[in-house]
């Protein structure tokens, strides 16, 4: 019995020496794959876009642990739960953007404004699906906008600013039904605004400035009930009438439409706008009146209506917004007198009427205009003298009255208060100083001043009667 159990240990002995004996596999392999892409997106990073010359890149291609990489953040330890945010803007990177960068699908943030990258935007960036910005602002790229960013559907922010980018919009960044902040404002982009961004119901930003666009502005962008500011100036146009739908932009702060060949008039409607704090749109072909409607805004503080075709009076109306601190109606053709109540504007620092048709005398009530730097009625058909009021005018720093044919008389000695004024122009006028010491002493402080002085009367004696 003892021989047999003695055979049987002795069988299975030599039966176990000759088996292969396999390795326990490796805790956290999902995870250890998971590191080891992300280490490689970001080496493809490295290498093509000159990484050794970054202005920081402390730990990179090193064995640190991810998170330790200069602009690298991760959930806790990223060898297990992957890499939240990556953020070099403005360290100098140089080159090109690697569709690697795809490969960090866990990926929130994605920062690489202000540097000098170039080339296309890479489709790839489109399978980053968790993606909440996307930052390329401020570079070299160029070529078109990806389609397939628009499946970033979680995204809330994209800044693809000042680059070279062309083309069109595409409109399927409709998609991106959680975005909040679209800039694509200084690039090369061309054709019309895809009405389709008139869905993206959480939109609050929408730059879309210094570009080639043309077309009719879309009315379906008055439905973005959360826009604060809608910035479209500077395109190639033209853009077209304004739709009076932006009258439903109710949180609408800034709307800036200027130079881009908008036409029509004005929609009375924009004086609904209760939360509007600058409105831009000099520089076009608007026709038309001024609405007195705009009168009604109490937080409007900057109101830019210049080189236009507006024509009518200026609405007395616009008096009543004490918060005015800058309103320009320069360069358009309109009439009637200068209103009293514009004396009201306590705040204005800027009141641009020059270059119109206005008649009648310069009102004293602007005296009251304490805070007033520039005062600018050139070019216009006024009549009568400088009120002496002007002299409280304490803190003007420009005075343009040229080009009235009807302002005549002296200069009153109450400007003489004026110790800051830097710029007063009356030529073309019948305005001159008179003989007067404490006014010629002023006016040698004016750096640039252009008003004659008033003929002296001769003290000669007569010529001897010829025979």
């Amino acid at each position: 019995m003892m021989r047999l159990l003695a055979a049987s240990v002795a069988v299975v002995m030599a039966a176990c020496a000759d088996a292969v004996v396999e390795p326990p596999p490796p805790p956290y392999s999902a995870e250890a794959n998971l590191a080891a892409q992300d280490r490689e997106a970001l080496i493809a990073l490295y290498n093509a876009t000159d990484g050794p010359n970054w202005i920081a890149n402390d730990n990179w291609l090193t064995d640190a642990p991810l998170e330790d990489w200069f602009g690298v953040r991760a959930y806790g330890n990223s060898a297990v739960n992957g890499l939240e945010a990556l953020r070099l803007t403005g360290n100098g990177l140089a080159g090109h953007i690697p569709p690697e960068l795809s490969h960090l699908d866990r990926l929130r943030e994605l920062h690489l404004g202000y540097n000098r990258l170039s080339g296309p935007i890479p489709p790839e960036l489109g399978d980053l699906s968790d993606l909440r910005s996307l930052y390329l602002n401020n570079n070299e790229l160029s070529g078109s906008i990806p389609l397939e960013l628009g499946d970033l559907s979680r995204l809330g922010a994209l800044r693809l600013s000042r680059n070279h980018l062309t083309g069109s919009i595409p409109s399927e960044l409709r998609k991106l039904q959680g975005l909040r902040e679209l800039d694509l404002h200084d690039n090369e982009l061309s054709g019309p605004i895809p009405p389709e961004l008139g869905e993206l119901a959480l939109l609050e930003r929408l730059w879309l400035s210094r570009n080639e666009l043309s077309g009719d502005l879309p009315a379906a962008l008055g439905a973005l009930e959360n826009l604060a500011v809608l910035l479209l100036d500077r395109n190639r146009g033209p853009l077209g009438p304004i739709p009076p739908q932006f009258a439903n932009l109710g949180s609408l702060w800034v709307l800036d439409l200027s130079r881009s060949g908008i036409s029509g008039e004005i929609p009375p409607g924009l004086g609904d706008l209760k939360n509007l704090v600058g409105l831009f749109l000099h520089g076009n072909a608007l026709t038309g009146p001024i609405p007195a409607e705009l009168g009604r805004r109490e937080r409007l503080e900057r109101l830019w209506l210049s080189d236009n075709d507006l024509t009518g009076p200026i609405p007395p109306e616009l008096g009543d917004r004490y918060t005015l601190v800058d309103l320009r109606f320069d360069g358009n053709a309109l009439t009637g007198p200068i209103p009293p109540a514009l004396g009201k504007l306590r705040r204005v620092r800027q009141l641009h009427l020059g270059r119109n048709q206005l008649t009648g005398p310069i009102p004293p009530e602007l005296g009251s205009l304490g805070a007033l730097r520039e005062l600018r009625l050139e070019e216009n058909a006024l009549t009568g003298g400088i009120p002496p009021e002007l002299g409280d005018l304490d803190r003007l720093w420009e005075l343009r009255l040229n080009h009235n044919a009807g302002l005549a008389g002296h200069v009153p000695l109450n400007l003489v208060w004026l110790g800051e004024l830097h710029l007063f122009h009356a030529h073309g006028t019948r305005v001159c100083v008179p003989p007067h010491e404490a006014l010629l002493e002023w006016l040698e402080t004016v750096p640039d001043r252009q008003v004659i002085r008033c003929p002296v009367p001769s003290t000669d004696p007569p010529p001897a009667a010829r025979r």
